[in-house]
């Protein structure tokens, strides 16, 4: 029964990036080396508003932007891929975003079956009550809940 409850998101899967490379695009090791970055841990091509970035994981710290055009770095880059992922499982493109606040563990609302940590809780300002739980390094869905 309880898969008979289940809340479905709108889509299942990130939307891939559309990659396209010209000559005014930095290449990655100067827009690395123009923000200090000499060690990573992990490195995805993502896009944000239409912009292209380097999702740059750095140990210890969430994911960084880089802007390929210009190697600098998207304030409040992985809120704000938090965000545009939420809408796009959700299908919601028009709620006003409430809350969009930092899971670093497992709780009653955000239940270890859900796997990603660290997440973010992204809530929508609907009747539903909907809250859209995303891992931002991998572009995943944690999970849909509503009241």
């Amino acid at each position: 029964m309880a898969h008979f409850f289940r809340l479905q998101p709108a889509h299942r899967t990130a939307p891939a990036p559309h990659i396209e490379w010209d000559s005014s695009q930095l290449p990655l090791h100067t827009a690395l080396q123009q923000q200090g970055i000499t060690t990573l841990q992990q490195l995805r091509w993502v896009v944000i508003d239409g912009a292209s970035y380097y999702q740059v994981q750095v140990a210890g710290t969430p994911p960084l932007y880089v802007h390929r055009s210009d190697g600098a770095l998207l304030p409040d880059g992985d809120q704000r891929y938090a965000r545009q992922l939420a809408r796009h499982f959700l299908g919601d493109s028009s709620s006003a975003i409430t809350a969009v606040t930092p899971i670093e563990r497992f709780n009653q609302h955000y239940k270890f079956i859900n796997r990603f940590l660290p997440a973010y809780r992204v809530a929508f300002d609907r009747p539903d009550g909907m809250a859209v739980y995303v891992h931002t390094p991998s572009s995943r869905l944690g999970t849909l809940n509503d009241h």
